[in-house]
């Protein structure tokens, strides 16, 4: 795993070292979003396994890991978040049933995504020209017959107060992380 630290503070980087036990890689930058976007995508063009770019703002639902790589082997291309813009749109999206798990295509999404190997490699380019502009990616990648799929009911929330995924009691699984 590799944590890239882009204007974090001394505790953000205390917290990472004492939360996450397990062998990391943490870069800290002064790159900015866009900067620190294309930064991960230079990074993962070097692996060989699926890759999953995570936000630092996201909660998630226990369990949701497997989901997810599950969605994933399906599609090639997910995030795990149902963003509440889906539900304001006039595209129409596929419906998938994956291990007993609803998923929908997405018109676009946030930057919290997992993406096949392959894929990304194939598209490293559309991924680098647009850097963090999302809409833009999910667009050209769409055109290129490569559908975004998320979970019906997400399997996590972006930490936005008027973005919170729907049908999932968010309130109450932040809390049960706090008092771990």
């Amino acid at each position: 795993m590799v944590f890239i630290c882009d204007h974090c503070s001394e505790d953000t980087l205390e917290m990472i070292y004492n939360v996450c036990p397990f062998e990391k890689e943490v870069i800290v930058t002064h790159l900015g979003q866009n900067g620190t976007s294309l930064k991960q995508y230079e990074l993962a063009r070097e692996q060989d396994l699926d890759i999953y770019f995570a936000e630092s703002d996201y909660v998630y639902q226990e369990g949701s890991g497997l989901k997810l790589l599950d969605g994933l082997k399906e599609t090639g291309l997910v995030s795990p978040y149902d963003h509440l813009d889906h539900y304001k749109t006039s595209y129409v999206p596929k419906l998938k049933l994956i291990n007993n798990y609803h998923w929908r295509s997405a018109e676009n999404n946030t930057m919290t995504w997992a993406v096949s190997n392959k894929l990304f490699k194939d598209h490293y380019d559309i991924f680098y020209k647009y850097g963090y502009l999302d809409k833009e990616v999910w667009d050209d990648l769409r055109a290129k017959g490569h559908e975004l799929f998320v979970p019906i009911p997400s399997l996590a929330t972006h930490m936005v107060t008027n973005a919170l995924a729907p049908q999932v009691q968010w309130e109450e699984i932040w809390q049960k992380i706090l008092s771990a």
